[in-house]
């Protein structure tokens, strides 16, 4: 999704990634009566797709359409293990890019050392970074933050 900037000769339009908003039938809604040119999926916790009873509910706010495409994963962790495993099944899945969110003001996202808490951790956001782009390496992974 990258190639597009260049493609069109000109900024993209985007939908950013909204809690409770850029659901699939958001998305599909977009895809089909805006000029959107890559959407965003809702931010998803890479900690909890690793999880034995969150997978099942949070592989289900993944899945998209053809229609939908390009379309970004954004995620959050603070565990590089479960950013791997989170960016590998991204892969899998076949989305066009991964997103990890660094700008997330919520305290409960806060409190786990993620979203925006990563910021404070320049450190810890590049192995963040690394973790994703090891367990994705054919695709482009940015940062959101704020």
């Amino acid at each position: 999704w990258y190639d597009k900037v260049t493609e069109l000769g000109r900024a993209i339009i985007v939908s950013a990634p909204m809690a409770n908003v850029t659901n699939a039938p958001y998305r599909q809604m977009l895809a089909k009566y805006s000029a959107f040119d890559v959407v965003w999926n809702e931010f998803i916790s890479a900690t909890g797709l690793c999880h034995p009873i969150a997978h099942t509910k949070l592989v289900r706010e993944l899945s998209f359409t053809q229609a939908e495409r390009p379309i970004v994963a954004q995620l959050f962790s603070s565990n590089l293990h479960d950013m791997y495993k989170a960016a590998m099944l991204c892969e899998h899945m076949g989305y066009d890019g991964i997103d990890l969110n660094f700008g997330c003001p919520d305290k409960n996202i806060m409190k786990q050392g993620a979203g925006g808490a990563m910021v404070r951790d320049p450190l810890g956001a590049v192995q963040l970074i690394a973790a994703a782009q090891l367990g994705a390496p054919s695709l482009p992974v940015s940062i959101k933050t704020r």
